[in-house]
Protein backbone atom coordinates (compact mmCIF):
# COMPACT_ATOMS: atom_id res chain seq x y z
CA UNK A 1 0.00 0.00 0.00
CA UNK A 2 1.01 3.68 -0.35
CA UNK A 3 1.57 4.00 3.40
CA UNK A 4 4.09 1.17 3.35
CA UNK A 5 1.87 -1.43 5.04
CA UNK A 6 1.40 -4.89 3.57
CA UNK A 7 -2.05 -6.10 2.62
CA UNK A 8 -3.00 -9.74 2.91
CA UNK A 9 -5.98 -11.55 1.42
CA UNK A 10 -8.91 -11.49 1.51
CA UNK A 11 -8.97 -8.12 -0.21
CA UNK A 12 -12.07 -5.89 0.03
CA UNK A 13 -14.00 -4.71 -3.05
CA UNK A 14 -12.08 -2.06 -4.95
CA UNK A 15 -10.33 -1.28 -8.20
CA UNK A 16 -8.37 -4.54 -8.27
CA UNK A 17 -11.27 -6.76 -7.21
CA UNK A 18 -14.78 -5.55 -8.04
CA UNK A 19 -16.43 -7.84 -5.47
CA UNK A 20 -13.33 -8.44 -3.37
CA UNK A 21 -11.24 -11.59 -3.08
CA UNK A 22 -11.24 -14.75 -1.00
CA UNK A 23 -8.61 -15.78 1.54
CA UNK A 24 -6.37 -17.10 -1.24
CA UNK A 25 -6.51 -13.82 -3.16
CA UNK A 26 -8.77 -15.15 -5.92
CA UNK A 27 -11.18 -12.71 -7.55
CA UNK A 28 -14.69 -13.40 -6.22
CA UNK A 29 -16.40 -12.13 -9.37
CA UNK A 30 -14.50 -14.63 -11.50
CA UNK A 31 -15.22 -17.43 -9.05
CA UNK A 32 -18.95 -16.64 -9.03
CA UNK A 33 -19.04 -16.70 -12.83
CA UNK A 34 -17.11 -19.98 -13.15
CA UNK A 35 -19.00 -21.70 -10.31
CA UNK A 36 -22.43 -20.57 -11.50
CA UNK A 37 -22.62 -23.00 -14.40
CA UNK A 38 -21.67 -25.98 -12.23
CA UNK A 39 -24.16 -24.94 -9.55
CA UNK A 40 -27.12 -24.64 -11.89
CA UNK A 41 -26.20 -27.83 -13.74
CA UNK A 42 -25.94 -29.79 -10.49
CA UNK A 43 -29.28 -28.52 -9.15
CA UNK A 44 -31.10 -29.13 -12.43
CA UNK A 45 -29.70 -32.67 -12.70
CA UNK A 46 -30.71 -33.54 -9.13
CA UNK A 47 -34.26 -32.29 -9.56
CA UNK A 48 -34.60 -33.75 -13.08
CA UNK A 49 -33.48 -37.24 -12.01
CA UNK A 50 -35.81 -37.08 -9.00
CA UNK A 51 -38.78 -36.27 -11.25
CA UNK A 52 -37.80 -38.92 -13.80
CA UNK A 53 -38.07 -41.46 -10.98
CA UNK A 54 -41.01 -39.90 -9.13
CA UNK A 55 -43.45 -39.47 -12.04
CA UNK A 56 -43.58 -43.17 -13.12
CA UNK A 57 -43.80 -44.29 -9.47
CA UNK A 58 -46.64 -41.85 -8.86
CA UNK A 59 -48.43 -42.86 -12.07
CA UNK A 60 -48.39 -46.57 -11.23
CA UNK A 61 -49.56 -45.74 -7.71
CA UNK A 62 -52.33 -43.38 -8.88
CA UNK A 63 -55.05 -45.74 -7.62
CA UNK A 64 -53.60 -45.25 -4.11
CA UNK A 65 -53.27 -48.96 -3.52
CA UNK A 66 -50.86 -51.70 -4.43
CA UNK A 67 -47.08 -52.07 -4.23
CA UNK A 68 -46.20 -48.74 -5.86
CA UNK A 69 -48.49 -46.81 -3.52
CA UNK A 70 -47.03 -48.58 -0.50
CA UNK A 71 -43.49 -48.14 -1.80
CA UNK A 72 -43.57 -44.38 -2.29
CA UNK A 73 -45.29 -43.81 1.05
CA UNK A 74 -42.73 -46.00 2.78
CA UNK A 75 -39.97 -44.03 1.08
CA UNK A 76 -41.57 -40.78 2.17
CA UNK A 77 -41.92 -41.91 5.78
CA UNK A 78 -38.40 -43.36 5.85
CA UNK A 79 -36.68 -40.08 4.95
CA UNK A 80 -39.10 -37.57 6.44
CA UNK A 81 -38.49 -38.42 10.11
CA UNK A 82 -35.53 -36.02 10.27
CA UNK A 83 -34.86 -32.58 8.72
CA UNK A 84 -33.37 -32.81 5.23
CA UNK A 85 -30.25 -30.84 6.16
CA UNK A 86 -29.47 -33.04 9.17
CA UNK A 87 -30.14 -36.18 7.15
CA UNK A 88 -27.78 -35.12 4.38
CA UNK A 89 -25.01 -34.11 6.79
CA UNK A 90 -25.33 -37.53 8.46
CA UNK A 91 -25.21 -39.32 5.10
CA UNK A 92 -22.28 -37.28 3.76
CA UNK A 93 -20.19 -37.96 6.88
CA UNK A 94 -20.54 -41.74 6.75
CA UNK A 95 -16.92 -43.02 6.56
CA UNK A 96 -17.60 -45.09 3.45
CA UNK A 97 -19.09 -42.09 1.62
CA UNK A 98 -16.25 -39.81 2.76
CA UNK A 99 -13.46 -42.08 1.53
CA UNK A 100 -15.11 -43.45 -1.61
CA UNK A 101 -13.75 -42.40 -4.99
CA UNK A 102 -17.39 -42.32 -6.11
CA UNK A 103 -18.39 -39.87 -3.37
CA UNK A 104 -19.98 -37.41 -5.82
CA UNK A 105 -22.20 -40.16 -7.24
CA UNK A 106 -23.23 -41.40 -3.77
CA UNK A 107 -24.03 -37.88 -2.57
CA UNK A 108 -25.97 -37.19 -5.78
CA UNK A 109 -28.03 -40.37 -5.29
CA UNK A 110 -28.53 -39.56 -1.61
CA UNK A 111 -29.91 -36.09 -2.32
CA UNK A 112 -32.24 -37.52 -4.96
CA UNK A 113 -33.55 -40.30 -2.69
CA UNK A 114 -34.06 -38.16 0.42
CA UNK A 115 -36.78 -36.15 -1.31
CA UNK A 116 -37.97 -38.75 -3.84
CA UNK A 117 -40.75 -40.04 -1.58
CA UNK A 118 -42.13 -36.57 -0.89
CA UNK A 119 -42.09 -35.67 -4.58
CA UNK A 120 -43.70 -38.97 -5.61
CA UNK A 121 -46.48 -38.59 -3.02
CA UNK A 122 -47.23 -35.06 -4.24
CA UNK A 123 -47.34 -36.13 -7.89
CA UNK A 124 -49.39 -39.21 -6.99
CA UNK A 125 -52.05 -37.01 -5.45
CA UNK A 126 -52.24 -35.01 -8.69
CA UNK A 127 -52.64 -38.21 -10.73
CA UNK A 128 -55.33 -39.43 -8.34
CA UNK A 129 -57.27 -36.17 -8.66
CA UNK A 130 -57.23 -36.44 -12.46
CA UNK A 131 -58.32 -40.07 -12.21
CA UNK A 132 -61.42 -38.99 -10.25
CA UNK A 133 -62.58 -36.62 -13.00
CA UNK A 134 -65.67 -37.60 -14.98
CA UNK A 135 -63.89 -37.31 -18.34
CA UNK A 136 -61.67 -40.26 -17.39
CA UNK A 137 -64.61 -42.56 -18.17
CA UNK A 138 -64.27 -41.71 -21.87
CA UNK A 139 -61.03 -43.63 -22.65
CA UNK A 140 -62.48 -46.73 -20.95
CA UNK A 141 -65.64 -46.52 -23.05
CA UNK A 142 -63.85 -46.10 -26.37
CA UNK A 143 -61.07 -48.56 -25.56
CA UNK A 144 -58.12 -46.15 -25.75
CA UNK A 145 -54.63 -47.56 -25.38
CA UNK A 146 -52.58 -46.91 -22.25
CA UNK A 147 -50.29 -44.57 -24.17
CA UNK A 148 -53.30 -42.54 -25.39
CA UNK A 149 -54.72 -42.37 -21.87
CA UNK A 150 -51.38 -41.16 -20.54
CA UNK A 151 -50.76 -38.60 -23.28
CA UNK A 152 -54.24 -37.16 -23.83
CA UNK A 153 -55.70 -37.42 -20.35
CA UNK A 154 -53.11 -37.67 -17.57
CA UNK A 155 -50.14 -35.78 -19.04
CA UNK A 156 -52.32 -33.09 -20.54
CA UNK A 157 -53.83 -32.21 -17.15
CA UNK A 158 -50.83 -32.76 -14.91
CA UNK A 159 -47.93 -31.21 -16.83
CA UNK A 160 -48.55 -27.67 -15.61
CA UNK A 161 -48.55 -28.87 -11.99
CA UNK A 162 -45.29 -30.72 -12.61
CA UNK A 163 -43.65 -27.58 -13.98
CA UNK A 164 -44.71 -25.64 -10.87
CA UNK A 165 -43.41 -28.36 -8.58
CA UNK A 166 -40.18 -28.59 -10.60
CA UNK A 167 -39.48 -24.86 -10.20
CA UNK A 168 -40.25 -24.93 -6.47
CA UNK A 169 -37.97 -27.95 -6.01
CA UNK A 170 -35.13 -26.13 -7.77
CA UNK A 171 -35.58 -23.25 -5.33
CA UNK A 172 -35.56 -25.61 -2.35
CA UNK A 173 -32.56 -27.56 -3.61
CA UNK A 174 -30.54 -24.38 -4.16
CA UNK A 175 -31.10 -23.41 -0.52
CA UNK A 176 -30.19 -26.92 0.68
CA UNK A 177 -26.86 -26.86 -1.17
CA UNK A 178 -26.19 -23.42 0.28
CA UNK A 179 -26.72 -24.76 3.81
CA UNK A 180 -24.48 -27.76 3.12
CA UNK A 181 -21.80 -25.42 1.79
CA UNK A 182 -21.90 -23.36 4.98
CA UNK A 183 -21.08 -26.54 6.95
CA UNK A 184 -18.28 -27.40 4.48
CA UNK A 185 -20.15 -30.48 3.24
CA UNK A 186 -18.53 -30.93 -0.18
CA UNK A 187 -20.26 -32.84 -2.98
CA UNK A 188 -16.89 -34.07 -4.19
CA UNK A 189 -13.54 -33.79 -2.43
CA UNK A 190 -9.96 -34.98 -2.27
CA UNK A 191 -7.62 -35.30 0.69
CA UNK A 192 -4.25 -33.65 1.29
CA UNK A 193 -1.87 -32.98 4.17
CA UNK A 194 -1.28 -29.48 5.54
CA UNK A 195 1.99 -28.02 6.85
CA UNK A 196 1.37 -29.59 10.25
CA UNK A 197 1.01 -33.04 8.77
CA UNK A 198 -2.74 -33.12 9.38
CA UNK A 199 -5.12 -34.54 6.75
CA UNK A 200 -7.49 -31.98 5.27
CA UNK A 201 -10.40 -32.24 2.84
CA UNK A 202 -10.20 -30.15 -0.34
CA UNK A 203 -13.24 -29.36 -2.46
CA UNK A 204 -13.04 -30.93 -5.92
CA UNK A 205 -16.17 -29.45 -7.51
CA UNK A 206 -16.58 -25.70 -7.36
CA UNK A 207 -20.09 -24.34 -6.84
CA UNK A 208 -21.54 -21.28 -5.15
CA UNK A 209 -22.20 -23.20 -1.90
CA UNK A 210 -18.58 -24.37 -1.65
CA UNK A 211 -17.50 -20.72 -1.58
CA UNK A 212 -19.21 -20.58 1.83
CA UNK A 213 -17.17 -23.43 3.32
CA UNK A 214 -14.95 -21.06 5.34
CA UNK A 215 -17.75 -18.61 6.10
CA UNK A 216 -17.35 -18.69 9.87
CA UNK A 217 -13.72 -17.55 9.65
CA UNK A 218 -14.76 -14.43 7.72
CA UNK A 219 -17.43 -13.26 10.18
CA UNK A 220 -17.57 -10.36 10.94
CA UNK A 221 -14.44 -8.77 9.42
CA UNK A 222 -14.55 -9.97 5.79
CA UNK A 223 -18.29 -10.24 5.18
CA UNK A 224 -17.94 -9.69 1.43
CA UNK A 225 -16.38 -13.17 1.09
CA UNK A 226 -19.66 -14.84 2.10
CA UNK A 227 -22.08 -12.09 1.05
CA UNK A 228 -21.74 -12.48 -2.72
CA UNK A 229 -22.06 -16.30 -2.89
CA UNK A 230 -24.99 -16.08 -0.45
CA UNK A 231 -26.63 -13.41 -2.61
CA UNK A 232 -26.19 -15.51 -5.77
CA UNK A 233 -27.80 -18.52 -4.06
CA UNK A 234 -30.64 -16.47 -2.55
CA UNK A 235 -31.46 -14.59 -5.77
CA UNK A 236 -31.45 -17.76 -7.89
CA UNK A 237 -33.63 -19.55 -5.34
CA UNK A 238 -36.01 -16.58 -5.22
CA UNK A 239 -36.25 -16.44 -9.03
CA UNK A 240 -37.33 -20.07 -9.34
CA UNK A 241 -39.63 -19.75 -6.33
CA UNK A 242 -41.28 -16.69 -7.93
CA UNK A 243 -41.64 -18.46 -11.28
CA UNK A 244 -43.24 -21.46 -9.58
CA UNK A 245 -45.68 -19.31 -7.60
CA UNK A 246 -46.54 -17.20 -10.65
CA UNK A 247 -47.34 -20.31 -12.69
CA UNK A 248 -49.36 -21.71 -9.79
CA UNK A 249 -51.41 -18.50 -9.56
CA UNK A 250 -51.99 -18.59 -13.32
CA UNK A 251 -53.31 -22.15 -13.02
CA UNK A 252 -55.70 -21.18 -10.24
CA UNK A 253 -56.93 -18.19 -12.26
CA UNK A 254 -57.64 -20.19 -15.40
CA UNK A 255 -59.13 -23.23 -13.63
Amino acid sequence: MNDGSIRTAPFPPGEDFVLGSDAAGNDLFGQLMSAGQGTLLLVLMIVAVRFILAVPLAYFGRKQKGIFHQGIHLLNQLFSFMPLLIGMIFFMTIPFVISSEYRMLFVFIGIVLFELGRTAVTVQESFHQVRQKSFMETPTMIGSSRWTVWRKYYWRHIRSSLIVLFCLDISKMMMLLGQLGFFAMFISMTFAVNDLGEPIAINAFETWPTLLSNARTHIPNEMWVIFWPSLAIAVTSLIFFSIGNALKNMQQTTS
